[in-house]
């Protein structure tokens, strides 16, 4: 039987310790880049207005918000067969959470993950999340992205959703063989295209059930290629948890 206990107590001691560096250096806001004062000021009061919770209904293959709750599907997904077993996304890709995105992603404020993977895990559930899946497993950048960056975000969100749910965190299982366009501006057909062989896996074991984490979820090409290439190599399921989901294009 898994030991939820440890993973509560683990998750406990990790909130306390970033609690009193908190109260000596204050966070900056992910959403205003402001700095938050006290002890638990880990986002504004106002800024967190400002983020939208994807919620109830939603597509069930994507997670898409939906309309009715007498749909299952979002159109795409009846139209479009997906590798990964299911997608999850947290927030909607408001202009809040694309400023905040951009400032994460692009100005080294890898800190946001410590407030957004708490509220990733805290939306599943950490024991939901231990239960389900053998390892977590981030959407990787190029080597030479990542060099220029100097760091992914995706692994930063996938660290901290590691340790608030004692998941192993398998950061150097799946790489990006090759270098891709920027996916921005690219249609549906283009991204799929940009991405064949993109990824590829290091090491001859495969955890069967894999969450795949990135930040930011619009046709679910990334998770489709990701998946594609850990099944072949032994996994049964993948699904893909991501920060923000963006309209599909």
């Amino acid at each position: 039987m898994k030991d939820s206990t440890k993973i509560r107590t683990k998750w406990k001691i990790h909130l306390l310790k970033e609690t009193a560096l908190n109260t000596i250096f204050p966070r900056s806001c992910p959403v205003c880049a402001e700095v938050v004062h006290g002890k638990n000021g880990f986002i504004c009061p106002e800024c967190v207005k400002m983020l939208t919770v994807i919620r109830e209904p939603m597509c069930e293959k994507c997670g898409r918000p939906l309309v009715s709750t007498q749909q299952e599907y979002c159109e795409e997904c009846q139209m479009e067969k997906h590798v990964y077993r299911r997608a999850f996304s947290m927030y909607k890709y408001n202009d809040a959470m694309k400023q905040s995105i951009y400032q994460f992603k692009y100005k080294k404020r890898y800190e946001y993950a410590f407030y957004y993977g708490w509220q990733m895990t805290r939306k599943i559930g950490a024991e939901r999340l231990y239960a389900s899946y053998d390892a977590i497993v981030p959407v990787p950048l190029h080597k030479k992205r990542r060099k220029m960056r100097g760091y992914n975000q995706a692994e930063c969100l996938a660290k901290e959703i590691s340790l608030r749910t004692g998941l192993p965190l398998a950061a150097k299982l799946l790489i990006r063989s090759k270098a891709t366009a920027p996916m921005k501006e690219l249609s549906k057909a283009e991204r799929r295209k940009n991405l064949q062989n993109a990824f590829a896996v290091q090491g001859n074991k495969v955890p069967e059930r894999i969450l795949l984490i990135d930040d930011i979820y619009t046709t679910g090409a990334t998770a489709d290629a990701c998946a594609k290439v850990l099944m072949k190599h032994g996994a049964k399921l993948v699904d893909c948890y991501c920060l923000a989901m963006e309209d599909g294009r």
